[in-house]
This record gives C-alpha cells, sequence and structure tokens, in this order.
C-alpha cells in the first residue's frame, strides 16, 4: 500500500509541474477570463487545487485550526503556483517517512461548517490525488478556452513510463 500511495504522490507532484509550467505562460487576462467550470477562472482553479493539499495535509498533521492559503491571500499567481507545487511535494515526504501505523491513523476533523468527521489518513491521500486529477483535467479544458494548444499530458501512464514504474 506504501508503494502505490507513493507513486500517487510522485504522479501528482509531476502532474503539478508539468502543468504549472503551463500556467505560468498564461496573461493575466487568460488567467481571469471568467468560463464555465467548477471555479469561474483558471487562477481560482489553481488557488483551490492550493487549497484542497494544503488543508487536507494540515488535516494528516493534525493542525487545529487548518490555515486555507487562499484566504487573504493577495501575493502573485507565480507564488501562489509555486506554492502549491511545494505542497505536493510534501505529500512525496510525508508518506516516505510514514510508518504503516501512521498511513492506517483515523483523525478527526472539523470542516468549514464546523461539522466533525474521522477519516482515514490513507483516504484522505487518495481524496488529495484524485481530487488533482479532476480539476488539473478543468484546467486543461479551461486553458484551451484561452486558446492555448500546447499542453503538457498528464495522465498517470506518461508518468510511470518516465518513472520506470
Amino acid at each position: 500500500m506504501k508503494e502505490l500511495l507513493l507513486n500517487q504522490a510522485r504522479h501528482n507532484e509531476w502532474a503539478n509541474q508539468r502543468i504549472a509550467k503551463t500556467l505560468l505562460q498564461l496573461s493575466q487576462d487568460q488567467l481571469d477570463q471568467t468560463l464555465v467550470s467548477s471555479f469561474d477562472t483558471i487562477r481560482l482553479t489553481v488557488y483551490h487545487l492550493w487549497n484542497g493539499e494544503s488543508v487536507w495535509y494540515q488535516r494528516i498533521q493534525l493542525a487545529d485550526p487548518v490555515i486555507y492559503p487562499q484566504i487573504g491571500y493577495d501575493g502573485t499567481f507565480e507564488d501562489a503556483v509555486k506554492a502549491w507545487v511545494e505542497q505536493s511535494g510534501r505529500y512525496v515526504s510525508f508518506i516516505e517517512a510514514a510508518s504503516q501505523a501512521k498511513l492506517e491513523h483515523t483523525y478527526g476533523y472539523y470542516d468549514r461548517e464546523q461539522r466533525y468527521f474521522k477519516l482515514g489518513v490513507i483516504t484522505t491521500l487518495q481524496q488529495v490525488f484524485s481530487h488533482g486529477a479532476y480539476h488539473r483535467g478543468q484546467l486543461v479544458t479551461m486553458m484551451r478556452q484561452v486558446g492555448i494548444q500546447k499542453i503538457p499530458g498528464t495522465d498517470y501512464v506518461l508518468f510511470a513510463r518516465t518513472a520506470k514504474i
């Protein structure tokens, strides 16, 4: 299980790095163009990904309260993208260092509406990686809508060939 989670974490980081390179080439107008998707703009979608990866990571680290990095953020898009990719790398390091007991741990947390839930670390990791894939797919569609034609592939099989898994 640990090796599978580690491969998923590495893929997530790799895919985010690939998408990030393209995102950083977009103009402010492209980043903020209103589009039909889960979030209205490419910028907001990236911030959502950064928020999600950060918040879930804080939860598995048992932080209370968690800090949503997007709230009150007034930095550059470039810095936000960098922070998001760095956050992705933290999952790799976390899993590499985690004992089996840590991976099997169940923790409690409060969501934004202050509802209490319990969740396993493994389930959380699966959520983070599938959530990332879902929204990266949206980013690809959104980038195509703003005129970007050259977008790198992020499928797991491409990563596996590169990583020789």
